[in-house]
């Protein structure tokens, strides 16, 4: 599938300090979907299929952060316009290794797309190593025409926790939210006007529920 993508202007390419400028991470992230990661990639694909379906007229999909493409690719075989973009080259060549679609480098606090450039803006696992969330969700809002999908650690479950015991890993200069911290985070930016639908990689969560189980979070925005 191809879309057609139209480039704003002053649209340079920033990317901040990370992990998977690495190109031995690059080369080992998407083994670890086929090995270590099998559950992981099985609770996030169920995930993102339950909060695809608050949007079913959506056709296009931006993957923030995609990496080596893993959940593009996915997006694509479920039938949508999917294009990923990351600012680690390492990465994107893993993807173009992988065949995925079309990826671009870019900064996800300044992304290279004019207002409303696709139906959905998807952020899996990406926001914990972004330097400032806010202005990455401003930005995912501004290109979105329907609305957001987040998939975050849950900084309050097993793995989260277990993360963020791990020197020396990837997971050590993550920010990790508990569901409350990414409430008010999306309430900041977003308001209180948009319709947010939370679930977990576990159970169903609601808003008023002062306890989160699972190892991830997932919410959808719905813009107006």
């Amino acid at each position: 599938m191809t879309t057609d993508l139209k480039l704003s202007r002053d649209s340079p390419c920033i990317a901040p300090r990370n992990p998977f400028t690495n190109f031995a991470i690059a080369t080992e992230n998407e083994d670890q979907y086929q090995a270590d990661c099998l559950r992981t990639d099985r609770y996030i694909k169920d995930l993102l299929k339950r909060l695809l379906k608050s949007f079913s007229s959506a056709c296009t999909i931006l993957e923030m952060g995609c990496g080596t493409g893993h959940f593009t690719r996915w997006f694509d075989e479920q039938g949508l316009q999917a294009v990923g973009l990351d600012f680690s080259w390492p990465m994107l060549e893993q993807a173009k290794h992988l065949k995925s679609p079309p990826i671009l480098q870019g900064d996800a606090l300044r992304l290279p797309f004019i207002s409303a450039s696709f139906d959905l803006v998807v952020l899996i696992t990406a926001l914990e190593f972004l330097p400032n969330p806010n202005q990455a969700l401003n930005e995912a809002i501004r290109t979105a025409k329907q609305g957001l999908i987040l998939v975050v650690l849950n900084a309050q479950g097993r793995l989260g926790r277990q993360c963020n015991r791990q020197e020396g890993s990837i997971w050590e200069v993550a920010r990790l939210f508990t569901p409350v911290e990414l409430r008010f985070l999306l309430r900041e930016v977003a308001g209180k006007t948009p319709k947010i639908l939370w679930q977990t990689s576990r159970l169903f969560w609601s808003e008023s529920s002062p306890f989160i189980w699972g190892d991830f979070v997932g919410v959808a925005v719905k813009l107006l």
